[in-house]
């Protein structure tokens, strides 16, 4: 490759190496071969040199004489083919082929003659027989130019075969090395871009204007190869020769490493050399530390002039890694910069970078319209490029660098993004996005009170949501906040958000202490906050904001509210408040707030109608538009659904809400259920409501002991109670039953009765009539003890059952006892087997009367005077009330609910029955009177303490002007006291209050801290307070509290004292319903300290003394004859009376009341 040594000399000295690195090998030709093979000067050889080489090294002998003669094809072949005979003879191999042809040689004028004059010799003394005397001419000349002398390798090699010995007589040249070429200009060509293989490969081909060992020519060789495919891996391309190449050739070795990434790059290029060398190593240098990252050299770089490749990839590379703080270059100046940057594919980092600096030079030079277009094309890719985008956008304020600097935020990490929040002039959506982004928004104390105040001011309650809950204690830190996020966050399945909504509401009003402002919470929402949660209400700022008539229908809503309102806000006066709010100038907040005020106001109006049974068709619908809105708040999913548990209405707009937002909770079930009941597909829901109890039991593992269930105990047994009622009206029994088996903690909870007609109806169904009859025969089965007569005459004692067939009488009814009188077959039939079995004929049967009615029912005609079947009844009647006068007064009642009568035709058959009870009412119990609604009597209800406790919190609530009424009371608990008043005003109950209740009432209203705590989730200040509540103004209260309800009272003083006569009964009672009580007493622990009471030791699961005395008190009246009076009712809504309603009706005579509706429906 050197251009001052000549060709022919670097080959003759390339052939003596091989020779006699083959030489090494021995005697033997294999050897000696392989040891050729493995030199470096052998790669570097031509392929016929390497031919003349393995013809010395094989020892190559002419041939013997008796193949000479042979010119057979048979000799050609073998002499040509037959390695094993040629070898011994020192013969020619495959290699031979290596050598030219004699005819290529005779016409090759490019050959040397020492090349040329070798093969014709070994072509010769191969073939004599076919050389020609042209040939020999030839021969002879190059005889006689070698004579002149030659390399001495043509001396080595006549001496291993005799093929060449001729070349023993030439003379031997001593060949001199003349000095390099000119490496200034070789040095300049390799001022290119390392990286550029075509460049590169361009440079290592050149002719070396200097020597390089065999070693490192072979590894160059491949190098190039490798460079010029660009394919392999470039990181191989340094090898070990020529890592370790001195002088010029470390240039060579320096750009190999470049283009290889080879780690020992610098030192290479450190090395020291000639000076046209060192320049451009140093420059290579500078290169390779700009693009490492080194940006120490960037104004060196660019101060560089010329146009060839490394100048340019200099300039490129300083460009790339100028540093930001240290650009003091004029803005022309960046401009040619972006040009070069431009040209360059991979300079898009830097690209921008530089671009930032005009950015901020533009800005700089008032600029801005053509910052903004830079900068719409560009990435916030750095945290110290940021103030410069901060600047721009701010100058320009425009919707496109706003919408921009939106779609950088995802590149920022949490400082930038703090920074975005916090800057003033931002678009508040701008703000939120940025803040949505940060990992820890809340860790960070310098950005809270920012994005707290962000989040009120644009509305986004959700993201205020999860910012509290995110902050360590947030609801406690920042109450306000947390009772806004409570009233308007948007309705979700998540049970989760719903459990700490319910715990935040709670800790805000533990620490809100006196505080009524918090940033971003105006005046406005501030009253309208406190009228939500039931606190006072600033009328000035609501004046402010809102027209003359919104005002005034506002005003009209709190004295419909007020104390001595009826509680029933007119839709008129809401349309106009709506109307107004829709005009007023409000923020989003407080548009929200006053929508949500609105909504409460007519989901409280639809409630109080509800639980009146005056709720009509629009009122229902109302409710349902409200819930069907894109997205209905959460307090109004809660209370629609708790709505819907208590009354089973249907919403289908809640069903879909489920549907879209939690398919698979259990209130999903429980309102699809409400749906099927009232679309009458009785089957269906009983079966939602089911799977919803089922899913709703507490795991038995729980995550920690405060985790509560999805449903309380209470609501699980209520929901597989309406399950069983729904089997039953869809004559599913055998489901029912199933449930009732597999359930047996719901057993306690149902009355025996429910129980023994869903067996009784299931046996019939299934085809075993007798099991059915036998079962009711076991239900009215007593055993008694009695003295007979024996064999021979003496007085023995024997048991014998007795049954009971006046109970047999009432069951054969019992499917009328439930509000949606129950399927009647197949039960009614197997009643009426039971009773064929144990008639007597001395008495006169129930069925018997109700076969006669049956009759006269059925041969009268709709056309027919219906006075002789009036008569017909009526003497059917008297006759049946001789014998029991329930039975009696019942024949009459069925006769008047049967539709068959007109109004005078009922009024006849009211006085008929009013006068056969004024004959036997003295033998009528109370309990016996709850299903003869057409007579003129009337409930007496016994309070219960919870009652009055609602209505002394209503008292103090309107001493505070407090806004208790706002709040969402779709169940109607705090109007239950209300319901129950009213009706004792207008003379449709009568109201007992046990001396315990009045002694509770009066208790608790002495300890006014206690009362305080009443209102703990309510916004009032300690100071209006105080102004307000005393203990001499509460006691006060109280009293005009007894005295409002109390107006009945037991004609014998020693009443209370006598109804302790049942406590045997009733602890019997309690003990068999010992299981629901254990639950029921685990689930209001969970509340708190419980007092409860023990019938035996360590059973402390049963009500409390004072409750217990009021189911005493009840007990005794349902027994008693009582003039006037109905039904014996507790209005109550403590579970312990709630859950057992049914039971405790069945058992003892007496109803409970846990709401309005409830109550109405006991009214006649």
């Amino acid at each position: 490759m050197g251009r001052r040594i000549p060709v022919l000399t670097v080959l003759e000295q390339r052939l003596l190496e091989s020779l006699e690195a083959g030489l090494k090998g021995g005697d033997t030709s294999e050897r000696r071969q392989f040891h050729a093979t493995r030199n470096a000067a052998w790669d570097l050889l031509p392929k016929p040199w390497k031919g003349l080489c393995l013809v010395a090294l094989r020892k190559e002998q002419p041939p013997e004489e008796d193949d000479k003669s042979s010119t057979s094809p048979i000799r050609k072949k073998r002499t040509g083919s037959s390695r094993r005979m040629n070898r011994g003879r020192g013969g020619r191999t495959a290699n031979q082929d290596l050598l030219p042809s004699k005819d290529h040689v005779l016409s090759d004028e490019n050959e040397s003659r020492t090349f040329k004059f070798a093969t014709l010799l070994i072509h010769k003394a191969r073939d004599r027989e076919s050389w020609s005397e042209d040939e020999e001419a030839v021969l002879v000349g190059l005889r006689l130019e070698c004579s002149q002398g030659v390399h001495k390798v043509w001396g080595k090699m006549a001496e291993e075969t005799p093929l060449l010995a001729e070349f023993a007589a030439c003379p031997v040249v001593e060949i001199t090395r003349e000095k390099d070429g000119d490496i200034g200009a070789w040095a300049e060509a390799a001022r290119i871009d390392p990286r550029n293989n075509d460049s590169l490969s361009t440079f290592l081909e050149m002719e070396l204007p200097f020597a390089i060992s065999p070693e490192v020519e072979v590894d160059l060789k491949r190098a190039i190869i490798q460079v010029k495919k660009g394919k392999g891996k470039l990181n191989k391309l340094l090898t070990r020769n020529l890592r370790n190449s001195e002088g010029p050739a470390c240039l060579i070795s320096g750009l190999l490493a470049i283009a290889s990434g080879d780690d020992s790059t610098v030192d290479i290029l450190s090395q020291e050399t000639s000076e046209e060398i060192s320049s451009v190593m140093a420059d290579q240098t500078l290169l390779y530390n700009l693009r490492a990252g080194n940006s120490d050299g960037w104004k060196l770089a660019l101060s560089k002039e010329g146009t060839d490749f490394l100048t340019t990839a200099l300039r490129t590379a300083a460009w790339l890694v100028a540093p930001m703080d240290e650009m003091d270059l004029s803005l022309s100046e960046m401009e040619t910069g972006l040009v070069l940057l431009n040209e360059f594919e991979d300079s898009g980092p830097s690209s921008d970078g530089l671009r930032w600096h005009i950015v901020s030079a533009l800005v700089g030079a008032g600029k801005s319209e053509e910052a903004a277009s830079h900068l719409l094309e560009l990435n916030i890719n750095r945290t110290d490029i940021l103030n410069i985008a901060i600047n721009v956008v701010l100058k320009v304020q425009s919707p496109e660098v706003f919408d921009w600097l939106e779609s950088q935020l995802q590149r920022l990490d949490d400082s930038s993004l703090s920074q975005i929040v916090g800057i003033e002039g931002f678009p508040a959506s701008l703000k939120l996005k940025a803040a949505s982004l940060m990992d820890n928004s809340s860790g960070n104390t310098d950005v809270q009170s920012d994005l707290l105040e962000l989040m009120i001011t644009t509305g986004d309650i959700s993201g205020l949501a999860k910012l509290l809950q995110s902050i360590d204690e947030g609801p406690s830190k920042h109450p306000l906040e947390a009772l806004l996020v409570c009233h308007l966050h948007p309705a979700t399945g998540d049970e989760e958000i719903i459990e700490w909504l319910q715990d935040a509401r709670k800790k805000a009003h533990d620490s809100i202490g006196n505080s009524n402002s918090a940033p971003g919470i105006s005046n406005l929402s501030f009253s309208l906050l406190n009228m939500l949660d039931g606190g006072r209400c600033q009328l000035d700022s609501m004046a402010d904001r809102l027209d003359m008539a919104g005002f005034q229908a506002f005003r009209e809503c709190r004295r419909a509210l007020a104390e001595e309102g009826d509680g029933l806000v007119s839709e008129s006066n809401l349309k106009r408040l709506e109307d107004s709010v829709s005009q007023a100038e409000l923020t989003p907040v407080e548009r929200s707030l006053f929508d949500t005020l609105v909504d409460g106001l007519r989901l409280n109006r639809a409630a109080m109608l509800l639980q009146e049974s005056s709720a009509s068709n629009d009122e229902m619908q109302l409710l349902n538009d409200i819930l069907s809105t894109t997205n209905p708040k959460l307090a109004v999913v809660i209370a629609a659904r708790e709505m819907v548990m208590e009354h089973d209405i249907s919403l289908p707009s809640l069903v879909d809400w489920y549907q879209r937002a939690a398919p698979t909770s259990v209130w999903s079930l429980i309102v699809k259920a409400a749906v099927q009941s009232a679309n009458g597909d009785r089957l269906a829901s009983a079966r939602s409501l089911r799977l919803a109890a089922d899913r709703s039991k507490p795991p038995e593992t729980p995550a920690s002991p405060e985790t509560p269930a999805p449903l309380s105990y209470e609501e699980r047994m209520m929901l597989y109670r309406k399950a069983l009622i729904h089997f039953a009206h869809s004559e599913s029994w055998t489901e029912a039953v199933e449930l009732l088996d597999r359930e047996q903690a719901s057993q306690s909870a149902l009355t025996e009765r429910f129980q023994l007609y869903l067996r009784v109806s299931d046996d019939a169904y299934r085809k075993q009539q007798g099991a059915g009859t036998s079962r009711l025969m076991d239900f009215v089965r007593s055993e008694r003890t009695v003295r007979v007569e024996g064999q021979d005459g003496e007085l023995i004692e024997e048991t014998k059952s007795f049954f009971a067939e006046e109970e047999l009488d009432f069951l054969f009814n019992y499917h009328n006892e439930h509000p949606i009188p129950l399927p009647p077959e197949p039960f009614q039939g197997r009643v009426r087997a039971a009773l064929s079995l144990i008639r007597k004929d001395r008495r006169r049967s129930r069925v018997e009367d109700e076969m006669r009615y049956q009759r006269l029912m059925h041969e009268s005609s709709d056309d027919r005077d219906l006075e002789p079947l009036i008569s017909d009844i009526y003497e059917l009647a008297t006759e049946a009330a001789d014998d029991d006068a329930v039975r009696g007064l019942s024949i009459l009642e069925r006769a008047m609910n049967s539709g068959r009568f007109k109004p005078r035709q009922l009024k006849r058959l009211v006085n008929a029955q009013q006068g056969v009870y004024q004959n036997h009412h003295k033998e009528i119990t109370v309990r016996q009177r709850k299903h003869l609604r057409h007579l003129q009597l009337i409930p007496l209800v016994l309070i219960d303490t919870n009652i009055l406790v609602d209505s002394l919190k209503e008292k103090i609530a309107s001493k505070l002007d407090l806004s208790s009424d706002v709040r969402l009371d779709l169940l109607g608990h705090r109007h239950f006291h209300k319901a129950v008043w009213n009706c004792k005003e207008k003379g449709m109950i009568r109201i007992f209050m046990p001396t315990i209740v009045s002694s509770e009432i009066r208790n608790i209203a002495s300890d006014i801290s206690r009362v305080r705590r009443m209102f703990s989730d309510v916004l009032v200040s300690d100071e209006h307070w105080n102004e307000v509540v005393s203990k001499e103004k509460l006691q006060k209260m109280v009293d005009e509290l007894v005295d409002s309800f109390k107006d009945w009272q037991h004609l014998n003083v020693r009443f209370e004292e006598e109804s302790e006569d049942y406590r045997e009964e009733l602890h019997k009672f309690l003990s068999d319903h010992e299981d629901v009580y254990d639950q029921l007493t685990k689930q209001k622990s969970i509340h708190g300290k419980l007092t409860r009471t023990a019938l035996f030791e360590d059973d402390e699961i049963y009500p409390e003394e004072s409750d217990l005395k009021i189911m005493l008190q009840a007990r005794s009246l349902a027994e008693s004859h009582l003039d006037g009076i109905g039904s014996i009712l507790i209005a109550s809504r403590d579970g312990d009376f709630t859950l057992f309603a049914r039971a405790f009706e069945e058992r003892f005579g007496f109803g409970v009341v846990k709401n309005a509706q409830q109550l109405r429906s006991w009214l006649r």
